[in-house]
């Protein structure tokens, strides 16, 4: 759908209430949006720096992708029961969640890879109790991004000698926090509402690989 709308497309645009900038870089495609009172000069300034980091950030040319030895994610029940993730995370009503949309990288992205992920949603707190999201045969684009330097290495109860765990929080945006698995040729991202959450539900992910 994005590509039938002529995307991704060079534009870089800013008004009293928000500012939506894409730009296709080399082949990636980088897109920023925000609302509120933006400066259009330091956005603008902000999504160059973006650009260039993506320009600077190429896949080395001795990377290896393990063969798979896991099947490609399938029902989110799979990934990790419900029941787990009300357990971990002591939301007892945290359910599935997975409502999407819309014309962008990312959604666009996730629908042609079959990259839909899950979520689970506590109605009660009006919170996000986990999200395992993946890119099957992505562990190229976790070595690419992790190249921007913003992964801090994490150990993770059965990731493999020659799997990578990485973790990343920003406190100023709150508790939450994300764990970044390159396991086998696949790229893992699972969140929590908390770190020590977040791992606890990426082992849970992980376990169930087998």
């Amino acid at each position: 759908m994005a590509a039938s709308f002529g995307m991704p497309y060079d534009m870089r645009e800013c008004n009293p209430y928000a500012c939506s900038m894409s730009a296709a870089v080399g082949d990636a495609w980088v897109t920023l949006f925000g609302a509120g009172a933006f400066d259009p000069v330091a956005t603008d300034a902000l999504f160059s720096a973006v650009i260039a980091a993506v320009e600077g950030a190429r896949s080395p040319a001795a990377t290896v992708t393990p063969s798979r030895d896991r099947p490609q994610f399938g029902e989110c029940e799979e990934v990790i029961p419900t029941t787990t993730v009300q357990a971990i995370t002591g939301l007892a009503d945290a359910g599935l969640n997975n409502d999407a949309g819309g014309r962008s990288a990312a959604s666009e992205a996730t629908l042609v890879a079959d990259n839909l992920g899950c979520h689970w949603m506590s109605e009660d707190q009006m919170a996000i109790a986990s999200s395992v999201t993946w890119v099957h045969d992505g562990r190229w684009a976790y070595e690419r991004a992790s190249a921007a330097g913003t992964f801090a290495p994490v150990s993770l109860a059965g990731v493999g000698p020659d799997d990578i765990a990485a973790l990343r929080c920003d406190p100023d945006i709150g508790p939450s926090c994300a764990i970044d698995i390159a396991l086998g040729p696949d790229w893992i991202n699972v969140s929590g509402p908390a770190q020590a959450l977040a791992i606890a539900l990426a082992e849970a992910v992980v376990a169930g690989r087998g």
